[in-house]
C-alpha cells in the first residue's frame, strides 16, 4: 500500500532532500567558513540539486497527468495549498538555478550572488512550509496532524544534509562542520524514531465508518523497522567518511550513505500514502 503514489514519493524525498542540502549551501556560501574558490565550487557544484529538483518536478507531472495541468494549478495562489506548493517550489528552482547559472557564466557579482543565495534560502523554507500544508488536509485525519511537516523535517535534515555534506567534500572543504552536520541528522533519526512510535500508538484510535487507520498498512512496522535499519547504516557510513582524511574518500562513502537514506525515506514515504483515508464513508 503506498507504492501506487511512487510519483509524489520521488518528488517529495527528492525535493525535501534538494531542500535540506540548500541549507549547507547557504550557510557556507552567506557565511566566512571556506575560501572564496571553494565557495565558488560549492556554487557550481549545487548543479546537483537543481538535477534532484528537476527529476522531483518530473515525477510530479505524472501524478498530475500532464504537464499543463501544473500550469493551470497556478491560478489559486494564496487560496489553494497546491497552487502554493507549485509558486513556492517554483521559485526555489528558479532562483536556485539562477545563482547556478551566474556562478558558473562568472555573470554575477558577490553581492547579487549572496542576495539570490538568501532568496533561495527562504523560498527553499517556504516550499517545504507549503508542501507540507498540501496535506494537512481536514478530511484525512491520518496526515492532518503534526507530524507530517516534523516528517518533512526529517527527511530535511537526514537526507539533505548528507546530500550536503557530499557536495562539501566536492568543493574540498573540510573541518568540523561535517561532523556538526552528522550530529543533527542523528537527532533528526532520533526524532523519526520517537515520531513513529507516536503515530503508531495512534493509528488504532483513527477510525471512520468502515475502516482503522490501523489496517491500512499491514507491514507497518516491519516497514519502518527497515527504514531506520537504512538509516542507521548510512549514518553509521557517514560517521566513517568523518573520520577519513581523504576527500574522495569522504565523498564516495557520503554518496553510497545517501543511496541508503533515499531508498529508506522513500520507504518511509510509501506508509505515509499509504495511510491516506478520509473521514465518514
Amino acid at each position: 500500500m503506498g507504492w501506487n503514489e511512487w510519483p509524489l514519493i520521488v518528488f517529495t524525498v527528492l525535493a525535501q532532500t534538494a531542500i535540506g542540502a540548500f541549507w549547507v549551501h547557504a550557510y557556507v556560501l552567506l557565511g566566512n567558513t571556506a575560501s572564496s574558490e571553494q565557495r565558488q565550487k560549492l556554487a557550481r557544484g549545487s548543479l546537483v540539486l537543481w538535477l534532484l529538483m528537476a527529476v522531483a518536478f518530473a515525477a510530479s507531472t505524472a501524478h498530475l497527468g500532464m504537464p499543463l495541468r501544473a500550469i493551470n494549478s497556478l491560478a489559486r495562489v494564496g487560496s489553494a495549498p497546491l497552487s502554493n506548493e507549485i509558486l513556492s517550489g517554483g521559485a526555489f528552482f528558479a532562483l536556485g538555478g539562477l545563482g547556478w547559472l551566474l556562478s558558473v557564466t562568472g555573470k554575477g557579482s558577490a553581492g547579487l550572488l549572496k542576495a539570490l543565495t538568501g532568496l533561495t534560502l527562504l523560498a527553499s523554507v517556504a516550499f517545504l512550509i507549503c508542501m507540507a500544508r498540501f496535506y494537512m488536509i481536514d478530511t484525512v485525519p491520518t496526515w492532518n496532524t503534526p507530524l507530517t511537516p516534523a516528517a518533512f523535517m526529517v527527511t530535511a535534515l537526514i537526507a539533505g544534509l548528507l546530500l550536503g555534506r557530499e557536495r562539501l567534500a566536492a568543493a574540498g572543504i573540510q573541518g568540523v562542520l561535517g561532523s556538526v552536520l552528522l550530529g543533527i541528522a542523528a537527532l533528526a533519526l532520533l526524532a523519526g524514531v520517537v515520531m513513529t512510535l507516536v503515530q503508531q500508538a495512534s493509528l488504532p484510535h483513527i477510525t471512520s465508518s468502515i475502516q482503522s487507520a490501523a489496517n491500512l498498512v499491514p507491514d507497518y512496522a516491519q516497514r519502518m523497522a527497515g527504514r531506520f535499519a537504512l538509516l542507521a547504516a548510512a549514518l553509521a557510513i557517514w560517521l566513517g567518511a568523518e573520520r577519513r582524511a581523504s576527500l574522495p574518500a569522504q565523498r564516495s562513502l557520503a554518496t553510497v550513505a545517501l543511496v541508503l537514506v533515499l531508498v529508506g525515506e522513500m520507504l518511509g514515504r510509501s506508509v505515509f500514502y499509504g495511510l491516506h483515508m478520509t473521514v465518514g464513508l
